[in-house]
């Protein structure tokens, strides 16, 4: 933060708590959403058949790809 004259301050307590409040809010909800959807998935398709287990392997590396390349 820039205070008076041009110099650096450090940030106050009103500043960095709604930053890191923002920041925890993003991780918890990441790390939910990523698996519980990784495993609401798995169930949709039926290992025993030959088909659907190459779907299932699509969708898998389609999900980890998108969702490494969503934190770029």
């Amino acid at each position: 933060m820039i205070g008076k004259a041009g110099r650096i301050v450090q940030a106050g307590f009103r500043y960095m708590v709604p930053e890191y409040l923002a920041l925890y809010t993003i991780a918890v909800g990441v790390g939910a959403v990523r698996s519980n959807i990784a495993s609401f998935n798995a169930d949709q398709f039926y290992e025993n058949s030959k088909l659907e287990k190459t779907q299932s392997v699509h969708y898998y590396v389609w999900f980890y790809f998108t969702t490494k390349m969503a934190f770029l």
